[in-house]
């Protein structure tokens, strides 16, 4: 997988987002909105992570254009503060945690409890709530949710 990044590459918030990123083994391309110190550019380039200074929104569309064949939707176009994490795939992440999203749970939660009111009704097997639990715990596994865990399936693991 491969992410650009748009921040100040002298900020430490920048260098702990791309540095915990590459050890996730996410190629990281970094568009820097000021030069980036020296010793700063020497640490991005012992990662691995490329540095590209300066006149950013167009030396982006340029590069999307010309490597990716890509173009950029005028409308589409968002820049976000980091610290609000990256949603991404049914995921939020951040630079040191990563958290599922607020409308992936609650959809998540609500299907997971008409599962078991089926099964409390009759119109679903034990197996079928358990395949269940076990695509939420295999969703779940991408994630930093030990707690949610405990909470949603503690009332259900003595079903028979």
């Amino acid at each position: 997988m491969k992410i650009l990044l748009l921040s100040d590459a002298n900020s430490s918030h920048t260098m702990k987002w791309a540095f915990s990123l590459q050890k996730h083994g996410i190629n990281i391309l970094l568009f820097s909105l000021f030069k980036p110190k020296q010793e700063v550019s020497q640490q991005y380039l012992d990662c691995g992570i490329t540095v590209v200074d300066a006149n950013l929104q167009d030396k982006i569309k340029k590069f999307l254009q010309k490597k990716l064949k890509l173009k950029l939707h005028p409308k589409k176009i968002t820049i976000k503060h980091a610290k609000n994490g990256i949603p991404f795939v049914g995921y939020r992440i951040f630079y040191d945690h990563v958290l599922i999203r607020g409308n992936t749970l609650r959809r998540m939660q609500k299907n997971y409890r008409n599962k078991v009111r089926a099964y409390h009704d009759g119109k679903i097997t034990l197996e079928k709530l358990r395949e269940t639990e076990s695509a939420l715990y295999g969703h779940f596994n991408h994630a930093d949710t030990y707690g949610l865990e405990q909470k949603m399936f503690k009332h259900n693991q003595n079903l028979k």
